[in-house]
């Protein structure tokens, strides 16, 4: 009876020439997806990447089937990292990688001790990001999901009081309804967003002061008949001014954005925190 050879694994470190080593037996991975690679070496760069339990994986006949993203961002930051190699794995092995499903930015976030559902994590997102960019801050490296956590940490209240309050709206408004909650009660807040849902308050009433938030409503209801994602910078900036009007008690006859974010004190501090991080 032929012996088999089983697998071997080891902790080895990689160095950018060697990642160009194993890379020439790279022949039966997928397309390579330059954005992964780009975020990987930001990770590596900024020190957040860490040794993980995913192998870099070579079959019985030498052919990498496992880690080619990772070894391309290896070569791209320059630098050198610890990682498991695996050899000697069966042919079929490759059938068996990327079949589960993908963990989301939250499930990340729990799973390293910081237990926040998706709506506080798409909430703390939308508060980083910065409110002349025209994309959300897609969280990606150690550093970013640090500053995520933080923020939740600093105004948990709002943030998870918002989150919990309506079920059928986008984060867009529940970050506004955070802002909001630095200037106005819970029941204000929660009067809000009920509007911005429903058109009147959770007493189902309306007052003059109500116009921003329901002009707000509408914008929302012709972008979705349009079949348009309402979940967008512009979206996020016209929620946040709906908001800061909303808190003035003012009426007002049309809804543009702020140039700038109302809300600027708070918007100072977040940004504070987030620099206080990054030294």
């Amino acid at each position: 009876m032929t012996e088999v050879s089983r697998p071997t694994v080891d902790i080895e470190l990689i160095t950018p020439e060697i990642a160009k080593a194993f890379l020439l037996k790279n022949t039966a991975n997928r397309s390579l997806r330059p954005l992964a690679v780009s975020e990987y070496a930001a990770e590596m760069k900024t020190g957040g990447w860490v040794l993980g339990c995913d192998a870099i994986g070579f079959d019985c006949n030498g052919t990498l089937i496992n880690g080619q993203h990772r070894l391309n961002a290896l070569i791209k930051s320059g630098l050198s990292a610890e990682f498991i190699v695996a050899r000697g794995l069966p042919v079929k092995s490759i059938d068996a990688l990327d079949i589960g499903k993908r963990r989301m930015l939250h499930e990340r976030l729990t799973i390293a001790g910081n237990k926040l559902n998706a709506r506080q994590t798409n909430i703390c997102s939308l508060l980083i990001t910065p409110w002349s960019s025209n994309y959300f801050v897609r969280v990606k490296t150690s550093i970013q999901r640090e500053m995520l956590v933080a923020v939740h940490k600093e105004y948990k209240e709002a943030i998870d009081q918002a989150s919990s309050m309506v079920s059928k709206i986008n984060g867009c408004e529940l970050a506004a309804a955070v802002y909001l909650a630095s200037h106005a009660s819970y029941s204000e807040v929660r009067d809000f967003l009920n509007l911005v849902t429903t058109g009147v308050r959770y007493d189902g009433t309306t007052q003059p002061g109500d116009s921003a938030a329901r002009l707000y409503r509408e914008y929302r209801i012709n972008m979705r008949a349009k079949n348009k994602r309402g979940n967008d910078m512009q979206n996020f900036r016209l929620a946040v001014t709906a908001a800061e009007k909303f808190a003035s008690k003012a009426p007002v006859r049309t809804l543009r954005a702020y140039q700038q974010n109302p809300f600027f004190d708070m918007e100072r501090e977040i940004f504070a925190l987030i620099a206080s991080l990054d030294k």
